[in-house]
């Protein structure tokens, strides 16, 4: 029976070994973890911040080139055209 026992016996000896290695492994996972939401997170704030100020470039370049155009010195009116059609033959015979 002893002989049976003995490959059991190692193996739970070493078992809270595998244990500390486990929740060692575990830890790590963890840290890296955070570490990744944290990078995350400052990726997304960055990213916000610069379509934000993209944005804005683009709204104030285009109400500028707006008001460019409307503050235009008006151009003045042209004077009419016109135009002269000479008599037709038959109308100049008639008294």
């Amino acid at each position: 029976m002893n002989a049976r026992l003995k490959p059991m016996e190692t193996a739970l000896a070493d078992l809270p070994a595998a244990v500390l290695r486990t929740d060692l492994r575990v830890a790590e996972l963890r840290v890296e973890i955070q570490k990744q939401g944290a990078d995350i997170i400052k990726w997304v704030i960055g990213t916000s911040l610069a379509i934000a100020a993209l944005l804005l470039t683009v709204i104030f370049a285009l109400n500028n080139a707006n008001s460019r155009q409307t503050a235009a010195a008006p151009v003045a009116a042209l004077p009419p055209i016109v135009i002269n059609v000479p008599p037709s033959p038959s109308a100049a015979r008639q008294p």
